[in-house]
């Protein structure tokens, strides 16, 4: 799945440090400059007193050469920004670093005294976190001197892309206030780019097209830019909110047009030639196997099921990043010698099996993650995807196979490719893009039962807990590995229901590993001191489950949007058993809340000597947008409205 290093970097650095030409900041009095800056921006660690980017985009012989000069210069404020001091620059085998220029201007009362950055380490990228089995990045990684309270950082530097079509989106916010921010984009006569803005709308950004000596110009300046805030529990990811600037190159008009980037099927022929010499065949072992998973399978959609979950269980999931080696899948012999790879290599075996095996509607897709915004129409460029899966075409449609998830079902596109586009690969010059659905909250079901009983102070319960669907797959992920002790406590947490004093005396785990079929987890549990009794009354608040009761949403506090990872349906049953000698003495009014996104239904009702509540939670949307917060506040306050009604019985 991080098949791209180098774009995940480009997203990370692109807008931390900015470029320009070789400059050094004009003098200024360093005594009143800090004084301004502290009035101005008060508890602030520091800010940027200017960041440029100049980007120089040429052609020769028919290639395209890009280059980056970047510039920042940073004022140090208050005595907590030393971390500020400590700079690392990235680069890999599609970009390299030269001509670095670090050093400090130390703050002597009228003047400054430049003192010389004079150690730069370098040294290969931390490898081995999240799945990451190699990694080509390596760090330069200094520290500014002489930093205190009116102390500033300037760096310049420049960076060349081998490859054109890997450039990186320009970040203007930063971590600290920026005074100023400009990127400048210089480019030959006879190569045309694209651009596109995302997020910028509160930037007031400046732009201009110039020429300058028979070169097209493009500029954009920003001024005042706050410094990003602490970022929303559950927020989508930073290209989502983040202000930024998408550019490439589209085409060189020579004689002969050369088209690189202009739509989706330039970004399509691109990514062919990395699976040119892909064939959907193996050695004798490999086909050996698939025959042994095809035979007397009654469809050819359970054909399909059988291999997708054998890649699932003998391929383990290890990402590499090694220059081309991050484009390229292996061959489907070697993964299955191997039993480990990359998404590539998973796609790559998972589709060799699938042609070895008769079935030659299955094909390979490029697709992004929710992480990244953007759609293969409007960024044609490698920024648009992070992924690669393999794809079925069933009669009713296409089924994404995602091997990378291990536990994900058949059917089920993985969690983090919902709502997104596949760019599907037909053949050597056709291709289709595809929308992945999002699979709506009843597919993802948590379901509980749960009988109650008396026992003096003590509420003994019985029930199961039925997960399918998104709910069973990150459950198994949680429990799978653990010894008896740890699974205990990870059961625990998944029926717990809210009191400090329940705790599971007994349970059983069904279907954990089956992912047809529901996991199933029958359990046996006490509550202690959970009711309260008044006399000849007993007061008892069936909700010990009491899903968003703290959820409200500070309006005046949360500034992005919420995310979820999946749409799911939460049922609860709970019986109460009413103890000999007492009768039902008032029952709960059943409650309810519609929104197309969001919504519950309480109903109570009385069956013998038991009071039975049904519970229903829909959370039916992957993104909550901020117009919407209003009326889930107004849910979570029925919610918490309903969640505080008891059922009191009397002797």
């Amino acid at each position: 799945m991080n098949r791209y290093s180098l774009i995940l970097l480009l997203l990370l650095f692109a807008g931390v440090t900015c470029s320009l030409k070789a400059s050094s900041p004009k003098p200024i009095n360093p005594e009143q400059l800090l004084a301004s800056y502290q009035l101005k921006y008060p508890g602030e660690p520091g800010i940027y007193l200017e960041q440029r980017t100049e980007v120089h985009i040429t052609q020769v012989d028919g290639k395209v050469h890009v280059s980056t000069k970047y510039f920042y210069d940073l004022l140090h404020l208050t005595d907590q920004s030393n971390h500020f001091a400590r700079e690392v620059l990235h680069t890999n085998s599609f970009r390299t670093l030269s001509n670095i220029d670090a050093y400090s201007l130390v703050a002597n009362k009228s003047k400054y005294k430049k003192v010389q950055v004079e150690q730069f380490e370098e040294k290969d990228n931390v490898v081995g976190a999240g799945f990451v089995f190699y990694d080509d990045t390596r760090q330069t990684r200094f520290v500014f001197p002489g930093v205190r309270p009116g102390t500033r950082n300037v760096l310049q530097y420049e960076e060349t892309f081998k490859e054109p079509r890997f450039l990186s989106p320009w970040y203007p916010s930063t971590p600290l206030p920026v005074e100023k921010a400009n990127l400048k984009i210089i480019v030959d006569p006879n190569v045309q780019i694209r651009f596109r803005e995302f997020n910028t709308q509160a930037l007031g950004l400046g732009f201009t097209e110039t020429k300058e000596n028979n070169k097209k110009v493009y500029s954009w300046s920003a001024a005042n830019i706050a410094g990003m805030q602490r970022i929303d529990d559950k927020a989508p990811a930073a290209p989502h909110f983040l202000p930024h600037i998408v550019y490439w190159v589209e085409q060189i008009n020579t004689q002969i047009p050369t088209q690189v980037l202009s739509n989706p099927k330039d970004l399509y022929n691109f990514y062919t030639s990395f699976i040119k010499d892909l064939k959907p065949e193996g050695d004798s072992f490999l086909q050996a196997t698939v025959d042994s998973l095809v035979r007397n399978a009654p469809s050819e959609e359970e054909k399909v099921r059988r291999i997708l979950y054998w890649v699932q269980d003998h391929v383990k999931y290890i990402a590499f990043e090694d220059g081309m080696r991050g484009f390229v899948p292996n061959s489907s012999s070697l993964v299955y010698k191997n039993r480990y790879g990359d998404c590539k290599d998973m796609s790559s075996i998972t589709w060799s099996m699938l042609r070895m095996a008769g079935i030659n509607n299955t094909y390979l897709a490029w697709i992004g993650t929710r992480r990244l915004p953007y759609r293969y129409a409007e960024v044609p460029t490698p920024l648009v995807d992070n992924h690669m899966i393999a794809v079925y075409k069933a009669k009713e449609g296409y089924i994404f196979l995602d091997a990378t998830s291990q536990h994900t079902q058949f059917g089920l596109p993985s969690s983090m490719i919902q709502g997104k586009e596949a760019l599907v690969g037909l053949g050597p010059e056709q291709f289709e893009v595809v929308p992945v659905p999002t699979m709506p909250a009843t597919t993802n079901l948590h379901q509980d039962s749960l009988y109650l009983q008396f026992d003096k102070n003590r509420l003994n319960g019985s029930g199961s807990r039925k997960m399918k669907g998104y709910p069973k797959t990150f459950a198994t992920y949680s429990l799978e590995g653990t010894n008896k002790l740890e699974e205990k406590e990870k059961i625990k947490k998944i029926l717990t229901k809210g009191h400090n004093k329940f705790f599971v005396e007994d349970y059983r785990i069904s279907n954990l590993y089956e992912r047809d079929l529901p996991l199933q987890i029958s359990y046996k549990c006490a509550i202690d001191d959970y009711h309260r009794q008044i006399g000849k009354e007993l007061y008892v608040n069936l909700h010990l489950e009491r899903d968003f009761e703290n959820d409200r949403i500070d309006l005046e506090k949360r500034k992005l949007e919420r995310e979820n990872e999946f749409c799911f349906n939460d049922r609860q049953v709970v019986v109460l058993e009413v103890p000999a000698g007492y009768s039902i003495q008032y029952l709960p009014a059943n409650q309810e809340f519609s929104h197309p996104l969001f919504g519950f239904k309480f109903s109570y009702r009385t069956e013998g000597n038991k009071v039975v509540l049904e519970k229903e939670v829909k959370i039916n949307h992957l993104l909550l947008k901020k117009e919407d917060f209003p009326k889930w506040n107004e849910m979570v306050a029925q919610l918490q409205e309903a969640y505080r009604e008891v059922v009191i019985l009397n002797k």
